[in-house]
């Protein structure tokens, strides 16, 4: 396992981080236990949630993981989420003090540890002023419960303009986005992948198969496998043009040629562009993980990363993502 640097922190992770969506649903807690336990021996550091993921399931879950001891936590670059509605009333949700400060406590119990390594806003809050967002976390960051905190689909002015505003308050600024990127959703390499290069912003995106389009699994003109997101979901794969498969069949073929999956090849290029300190995968069963994390040893060749580049730019010119 490969591992750099988040952003300017000085903080290693492992360029694969192990999403949790999937824990305390589609992966029950003996089988997210046991993905946890693969992906710790494969050399997997960084771990992501959210404190809405599953109900809070996915939180509580890896806390009783981490209770099991033997360093499990102490080895473990944790992180999670705030922002999405999870409690009744107004203050329920949002990236402002009123409801961070609870937040991150109920987040600190169910995960069972005294810290979060990276705490996400899980989304913008146009209603909470920036400084006051930045204001909570270095707050957090100065208390001990928080390491570092980032952000997740923010645009590149508002990262830049936190940035400023860290600096005014005398604190450390956020350290890095949690955006979508794939073969088939590069809308990033617009303005936040350059944005990140140029002040050192650490990108973590999520969704490197593309919802699973990716994975090899769904084939021009035949309908989706039973039991994929494909065949519950009417019209999903409807967005998929011509152009679009043709991506599909090259991301296929250069697989075959490499001896590994598409799954594979598809995480291997998101890990290989510039700016990308990790890529979260989120695998519901050990089977997916140990498939995922042979991305970690695909090298893909210059001239299969100028191919399939090329090829999928059907997604920036369709918008498709």
């Amino acid at each position: 396992m490969d591992y750099r640097i988040l952003g300017r922190t000085g903080a290693r992770v492992s360029t694969i981080c192990l999403g949790a969506m999937m824990f305390g649903d589609a992966a029950d807690e003996p089988e997210s236990h046991r993905i946890l336990d693969e992906a710790r021996a494969a050399g997997v550091n960084f771990v992501d949630t959210s404190n809405n993921y599953a109900k809070q399931a996915s939180e509580t879950c890896i806390g009783r993981w981490f209770a099991q001891g033997g360093g499990r936590r102490e080895e473990t670059f944790l992180a999670t989420k705030v922002y999405r509605t999870v409690a009744p009333g107004p203050n329920g949700g949002g990236n402002h003090r009123y409801t961070v400060l609870q937040r991150v406590e109920e987040s600190l119990s169910r995960l069972q540890t005294d810290r979060i390594d990276l705490y996400y806003f899980h989304r913008p809050d146009p209603q909470t002023p920036l400084e006051e967002q930045i204001g909570v976390m270095q707050d957090l960051v100065r208390a001990g419960k928080v390491r570092y905190y980032g952000t997740s689909h923010y645009p590149s002015w508002m990262v830049v303009q936190g940035i400023g505003h860290a600096s005014r308050l005398g604190g450390p600024p956020w350290a890095a986005d949690q955006p979508s990127y794939s073969l088939i959703e590069r809308d990033i390499e617009q303005e936040v992948v350059p944005m990140a290069i140029d002040t050192g912003y650490g990108l973590v995106p999520h969704s490197p198969l593309g919802g699973g389009l990716l994975t090899g699994k769904y084939k021009r003109g035949e309908p989706p496998p039973a039991g994929t997101r494909g065949a519950q979901r009417d019209q999903f794969l409807d967005r998929m043009s011509d152009d679009h498969w043709t991506l599909v069949d090259r991301l296929t073929a250069y697989a075959g040629e490499l001896g590994c999956t598409p799954a594979q090849l598809a995480i291997a290029w998101v890990l290989a562009r510039p700016g990308i300190t990790a890529s979260i995968i989120g695998p519901r069963s050990a089977a997916q993980l140990r498939d995922n994390l042979g991305a970690a040893a695909v090298v893909v060749p210059p001239a299969a990363m100028k191919d399939l580049t090329a090829a999928s730019d059907c997604a920036l010119r369709l918008g498709s993502g």
